[in-house]
């Protein structure tokens, strides 16, 4: 995730935060890294 640059917390519970000027395709760009992450 982080070569996507997507910084995510490494502990038990994951927690996606992001800024206030991120815009919705972005979101879904950071939400199918995310799926395709977790499908590995």
């Amino acid at each position: 995730m982080k070569a996507r640059n997507v910084l995510i917390n490494a502990s038990p519970i994951v927690r996606l935060v992001t800024h206030l000027d991120v815009s919705r395709e972005q979101l879904a760009e950071v939400a199918a890294h995310w799926r395709a992450f977790l499908a590995r």
